[in-house]
């Protein structure tokens, strides 16, 4: 790459960094750098003005940087040191050199450990930013090693060997996407070279990462409402996908263009909306040939289920940091539930809480399906399991919470699945299911942009298919979302939903009952033992849950073994098993 090339993609790349704020995410755009970058260095502001600005923001800098808009402020105002030596007097500009090169400095091993964003961006990007713009100063060659060592540290540090964040800093994925894009481009115009084989390395991985967490719309996994993240409609009241920076295309067309791995330009292809021609590869022929869609990360509490690569297929993100649990369904190419999926459980009308933190006790991945199993401690000796099975082929999502208390019944648990905005639950008059209906808001002249659809229909298999059938258990839409009671007199609760995602079926005929469990030729009680049959026209499947710990049981003429079972019919009345966990 020559030296013209990279200056622009330098300059260019300053911009490359989240466009829009979310609820918990740390840059809001479009003030700060891009301002300075963007209007200052471009010749639209006269001399005086950029003086002013210059030392009004040197004496406001509150020391040490823990705001991530001052630190990229720091970045644009060093990316401009060398046009301030004429606009400046000569005590302020070296007064100006002085502070930002002291900034790295005051970054530590703990400041990446509690804000690795600053981190980086302090000790990494201003670093090997001042010592590409000042090659001459007695400073440079200390910032250019310093640099080298933060990036280095923080790729090692803050991403897991498959080069994942953690639940904790999911939502710095795309800002140390940018950091760390920039100081690739940085380092290819230091006398080394390159970030190090190994920061490399782990930086690809990362990249790959950063593509399996999207949404359809090109914006991020779990970032709140996005429909306004395109910045305009197109026709018939769809998102503009041409709309440049509206959901971090330019960066992404920026990481692209910048040399990643060919297989990475090919899934950029069908991961993401339209990017611009000779960005991405052409994707393979063979899906086989794509690496797994799907990630887990159990120390990182982190889980990424996807059905595949493709942009509109379907998605779960799961968050499980300490004591919260954060979900996303993505399903019919829009976002049905997105949020905190919290619980509240009593036993004899005494409240329940949290005395660990959520842990990954299972997972698997194979080209069937992706099961995720976690599991939380629980005042009163009580244990809650949380089954969450994407089933690829069979195009269905099973979510499913599981008590036990080794003391007294009467347990009573309640559950509020997190509906995404414009979307609501619809449920049937005469049965128990419904549709998850994506409902987008009223335009100014009072009529929706478009007629409402179904996203997913929601089966509540722990209740009778029928409203007229009595039971201790409800599905109901709530303001928060989609809420689920059980009870159970007895010691063990299971509370299952069997979520469809194939819209090719949402009309035909659907149906589900409970099953009977046999042990030792005598019917178990479902404390001990459950099974369902779920059919969705031709289509049935069979699921299985011991509750009471594992024996050798019979359902529908079957002998199980296992602790759970989740398996399709098939046209000769033999079962095949979708996950089997033994």
């Amino acid at each position: 790459m020559d030296y013209n090339r990279q200056k622009v993609i330098k300059v260019q790349l300053m911009l490359k960094i989240p466009t829009k704020s979310a609820p918990g995410w740390p840059v809001d755009q479009p003030f700060g750098p891009q301002f300075l970058a963007a209007t200052l260095w471009e010749g639209r502001e006269s001399p005086n003005t950029i003086r002013q600005r210059a030392v009004t923001w040197m004496q406001s800098v509150a020391r040490p940087v823990s705001n991530v808009m001052v630190a990229l402020e720091a970045i644009a105002w060093a990316q401009g040191l060398p046009l301030l030596r004429n606009i400046l007097e000569s005590e302020d500009w070296l007064a100006f050199a002085e502070l930002l090169s002291s900034l790295p400095a005051e970054v530590d091993e703990q400041t990446l450990k509690e804000q690795p964003l600053i981190h980086q961006l302090l000790a990494g990007e201003l670093a090997w930013t001042l010592a590409t713009q000042l090659t001459d100063a007695p400073f440079s060659g200390r910032l250019k090693k310093s640099g080298r060592a933060a990036i280095s540290l923080g790729l090692s540090q803050i991403l897991d060997r498959q080069g994942m964040v953690s639940a904790e800093h999911f939502r710095l994925l795309r800002p140390l996407l940018a950091c760390w894009t920039r100081c690739r481009v940085l380092a290819s115009g230091l006398p080394s070279g390159g970030l190090g084989a190994r920061s490399e390395q782990q930086y690809q991985q990362f990249v790959r990462n950063a593509l399996r967490c999207n949404r359809p719309s090109g914006w991020p996994l779990l970032a709140g409402d996005d429909s306004e993240s395109w910045g305009g409609k197109g026709q018939a009241g769809k998102p503009d996908v041409h709309k440049r920076g509206s959901w971090g295309r330019d960066l992404f067309e920026a990481v692209l263009q910048s040399g990643v791995e060919e297989i990475d330009r090919s899934l950029a292809a069908v991961a993401l909306p339209n990017l611009s021609p000779g960005t991405v590869a052409k994707p393979p022929k063979k899906a086989a040939d794509l690496p797994p869609a799907s990630i887990h990360w159990e120390e990182g509490s982190i889980a990424i289920l996807r059905r595949n690569w493709n942009r509109d297929d379907e998605r779960i993100a799961v968050l499980f940091a300490g004591q919260t649990c954060e979900i996303e369904l993505v399903s019919s190419s829009r976002v049905a539930v997105s949020g905190a999926w919290g619980f509240e459980i009593s036993q004899q009308g005494q409240q329940l809480n949290p005395v660990s933190d959520w842990e990954s006790s299972c997972w698997y991945s194979d080209e069937d399906v992706d099961y995720l199993e976690l599991e939380i401690e629980l005042t009163g000796d009580v244990k809650l399991q949380r089954q969450i099975v994407l089933a690829r082929e069979d195009r269905f999502l099973f979510l499913a919470d599981t008590l036990t208390s080794t003391h007294c019944g009467g347990l009573e648990y309640r559950t509020v699945l997190p509906l995404a905005p414009n979307v609501e639950f619809l449920g049937a008059e005469e049965s128990r299911e419904g549709f998850l209906m994506y409902n987008p808001a009223a335009t100014a002249s009072g009529k929706s942009a478009t007629s409402a659809r179904p996203l997913a229909q929601v089966m509540p298999l722990g209740m009778p298919e029928w409203r007229a059938e009595q039971h201790h258990g409800e599905l109901k839409a709530i303001p928060a979302g989609l809420e689920l009671r059980q009870s159970i007199a007895g010691q063990r609760l299971f509370a299952p939903l069997f979520i469809d995602l194939d819209r090719s079926r949402f009309r035909r005929r659907m149906t589900w009952r409970q099953l009977t469990v046999a042990e030792s030729l005598a019917t178990v009680p479902p404390e001990t033992a459950v099974g369902f049959r779920v059919a969705i026209g031709k289509e049935q499947w069979i699921i299985y849950r011991a509750l009471g710990g594992r024996a050798n049981r019979t359902l529908l003429g079957h002998n199980l073994a296992t602790e759970s079972l989740i398996a399709r019919f098939g046209k000769n009345g033999e079962i095949t098993s979708i996950v089997e966990i033994e």
